[in-house]
């Protein structure tokens, strides 16, 4: 091979070699990156379909406080039943129930079936 031969191939040489460094630093990683991100995107909308039934049962919980004749029945069970009505007995069990289903399955939603 002749000099002239061989610098022709110095194009292709170089060409190779850029397309090299453009898989081996530029295509893995985004594609790394890429499955990385689509984890977290999936973890990140468990949580928030798990705050979203978080915040429904506040907003009940809310509306039932706010409730003149719900206040009413808590103050006359006060009053009359031995042991008290309170807003952790009857909201709470809600939350105690999908913490404790949460503890016992950590992949499952708070609100997800």
């Amino acid at each position: 091979m002749t000099l002239r031969g061989l610098a022709g191939w110095i194009p292709v040489l170089v060409a190779g070699c850029v397309v090299a460094q453009l898989w081996s630093r530029g295509w893995k990683p985004a594609v790394a990156e890429s499955r990385r991100l689509d984890a977290a995107e999936a973890e990140v909308r468990a949580r928030h379909e798990a705050l979203l039934e978080t915040r429904a049962i506040l907003a009940d919980d809310e509306a039932r406080i706010g409730d003149p004749i719900w206040q009413e029945r808590v103050r006359r069970s006060l009053s009359s039943a031995g042991e008290p009505l309170r807003l952790e007995s009857l909201s709470g069990q809600r939350h105690d129930q999908q913490r404790d289903e949460q503890r016992e399955d950590p992949g499952r939603t708070l609100g997800g079936d």
